[in-house]
């Protein structure tokens, strides 16, 4: 059975690793996030599974089925935060997944497949501009060229932060999980206010979001603001207005399956 009070301290243990500021700072790589990292591979020693890390730190704790040929059931999350976040994003699908695993053990529940726990490294953007880096690391979807490309504010390529924590950034493109997965699960906070709208206290992922982000330069003409008239004038902001609202009625129109526009 899951126990609420073991899962409420591992959530509390969690909120102390944060740098200063108001809600969690937890930046990849950074010492808060190193902290975190390690608290969970303590929490998975402690659970009974075999933990591996790969090259990008990324963490895997395994609990073994019956049949260890079958491919593997992977669940967890990430514990990295955006700056001010708060103690449930990601961390969520990482401690529920360890506590899931505890109460197996607790009941004596078997199962046939291996059970893989996973804490994903750098998943937000937040520090280096770009998300999901320690799953995409896991996919092979990560060059050496990204890992010099993606660079934090102070200057620091995420290359040199791997290299920081003793990690193995030169062999990001042969870092591919190999094992053959049956499904990935995980559970994770809504950020957005659909279930406190309809008053759900839970909700299935039907859909995932892929999000494009888009820097646009809209040029003008300054002009004299009571000679120049209308049909002269070329002011950026009425362009740039026309495209936000645009944006906002193409978006507002979908409805199945939902798109934002922001």
């Amino acid at each position: 059975m899951i126990q609420r009070e073991r899962l409420a301290n591992d959530f509390e243990a969690m909120s102390q690793f944060t740098g200063p500021g108001e809600g969690i700072h937890r930046l990849a790589f950074t010492d808060a996030d190193w902290a975190g990292r390690q608290y969970i591979i303590d929490r998975m020693i402690d659970a009974g599974l075999t933990v591996e890390t790969d090259g990008f730190g990324n963490v895997i704790g395994y609990k073994l089925g019956k049949n260890p040929e079958l491919p593997v059931v992977m669940v967890g999350s990430h514990t990295d935060s955006v700056p001010d976040g708060g103690n449930y994003d990601g961390v969520v699908g990482v401690l529920s997944a360890i506590e899931a695993v505890r109460s197996m053990i607790d009941d004596g529940f078997e199962h046939d497949h291996t059970i893989a726990v996973v804490d994903f490294m750098c998943e937000e953007s937040s520090r280096f501009g770009a998300a999901t880096l320690g799953s995409k690391a896991m996919r092979g979807e990560l060059t050496l060229q990204d890992l010099h490309r993606l660079v934090d504010k102070q200057g620091i390529s995420l290359y040199d932060a791997l290299k920081e924590r003793n990690l193995n950034p030169d062999a990001i493109e042969h870092m591919e999980y190999k094992r053959p997965v049956k499904s990935f699960t995980e559970i994770h906070i809504e950020q957005g206010k659909v279930l406190e709208h309809e008053a759900k206290p839970i909700g299935v992922v039907t859909g995932i979001a892929a999000p494009e982000r888009f820097y646009v330069t809209i040029r003008g003409n300054a002009d004299h603001s009571g000679a120049t008239p209308m049909n002269l004038r070329h002011d950026a902001l009425c362009g740039a207005s026309k495209i936000i609202l645009g944006i906002e009625e193409i978006a507002a129109m979908q409805e199945e399956p939902p798109v934002v526009g922001t």
